[in-house]
């Protein structure tokens, strides 16, 4: 996933990342939301019910937290080429099958 980061700690998204590798410089972790809000879309697993992400016949869905975007959301074209570029160099390391990119630009 290419975007703000992931909050790695959040109780829907726990062992569900695999890695962490952050193109702005910083640490991955999601202060700005969009990228936490996504990934627990994408791969949230809750509760006793199991509640799970909107891909349910996916079930066992994890993820790469490639971080693109500062604190406040914005980033460089740049990061996310390079983000795009390392997961499709490492994509049969970790079983990549989907890259997602939920990004805006003006």
């Amino acid at each position: 996933m290419i975007d703000s980061g992931i909050n790695t700690k959040h109780n829907a998204l726990k062992g569900r990342v695999l890695f962490t590798r952050d193109f702005t410089g910083g640490d991955g972790v999601d202060r700005f939301g969009h990228g936490t809000h996504v990934a627990a879309i994408i791969a949230g697993q809750v509760g006793r019910r199991r509640t799970r992400g909107v891909p349910r016949h996916r079930v066992g869905a994890y993820l790469l937290n490639l971080r693109v975007l500062g604190d406040d959301g914005s980033g460089l074209a740049s990061d996310v080429i390079e983000a795009i570029d390392w997961t499709i160099e490492h994509r049969r390391e970790y079983n990549v099958r989907v890259i997602n990119l939920s990004l805006g630009a003006r």
